[in-house]
């Protein structure tokens, strides 16, 4: 039973770290996703504007 536990626990010591660098590679990767979006966005608004108000003088 002992043994048990400390394979247990073994396995939750080599587990931990990963599961915690593959959290943060995702935060990491949705922070940088939603970065670039936000860079974006007023780029692509004032296009669409720009393009919209084209369309309507045509």
């Amino acid at each position: 039973m002992l043994y048990f536990d400390r394979s247990l626990l073994a396995h939750h010591a080599t587990c931990s770290p990963f599961s915690i660098s593959v959290k943060f590679s995702l935060w990491r990767l949705t922070f940088t996703t939603s970065h670039v979006i936000y860079m974006i966005l007023p780029f692509a608004l004032f296009y669409l504007t720009a393009l919209l108000l084209h369309v309507s003088f045509l």
